[in-house]
């Protein structure tokens, strides 16, 4: 059986279509949905086009970051690799993910939260009867913005080095003296290919 993902056409403009990120870019044509009780089912897009290409970027048969750049539609898998591994190790880092009980994603440097500001006769459960009204709660929009400040520390590695890098390099657990393994410094290198190369 012949996929579409075999014969996608893959290109740098991928990465700035408005309001959709890499991923969503690459499912639209190539929706997983298609993939359904077949051997790529589980594979997202991105996953299925690592597949095409030929790179393993996890366990110990992972290719050299290298094999990325064999041809120039496996070169733009790149960047999102690159996001994908960031995002991981900030995660496996952060306890954000366990505290957290809602993530709002947007475009922008200003957001306006939403609110409920119930009395504290609102707040009480009411026995309803049939056909009488429900209670309500309204949502509004906060007055005040949350005015949101980039940060960041930009890392340097050479090309040589990134390239020569396996690709499943990612955060590693405490070793035996409580500090990190190479896996944190692998990360970080991982994070300087998408700048040294």
């Amino acid at each position: 059986m012949a996929y579409h993902y075999e014969n996608l056409k893959l290109e740098k403009g991928m990465y700035s279509q408005s309001g959709r990120s890499f991923a969503q870019t690459l499912e639209a044509p190539d929706p997983s949905e298609n993939y359904k009780g077949t051997s790529l089912e589980g594979l997202d897009a991105f996953q299925r086009q690592l597949k095409r290409f030929d790179i393993k970027v996890k366990g110990a048969g992972s290719d050299r970051v290298e094999k990325f750049f064999w041809s120039t539609e496996s070169a733009v898998l790149f960047p999102e690799f690159v996001s994908r591994v960031v995002r991981q190790g900030m995660e496996e880092e952060s306890i954000l993910p366990d505290i957290t009980a809602t993530v709002t994603h947007f475009d922008g440097m200003d957001y306006r939260s939403i609110a409920s500001t119930p009395t504290e006769e609102e707040k009480k459960l009411k026995r309803v009867e049939e056909g009488a009204q429900i209670p309500q709660t309204t949502i509004h929009t906060q007055e005040n913005l949350v005015r949101l400040h980039k940060r960041g520390h930009p890392l340097s590695e050479t090309g040589p080095v990134c390239r020569d890098a396996a690709a499943d390099r990612r955060v590693h657990g405490p070793d035996a003296s409580g500090g990190r393994r190479e896996g944190a410094e692998g990360r970080r290198r991982q994070q300087q290919c998408c700048q040294g190369l």
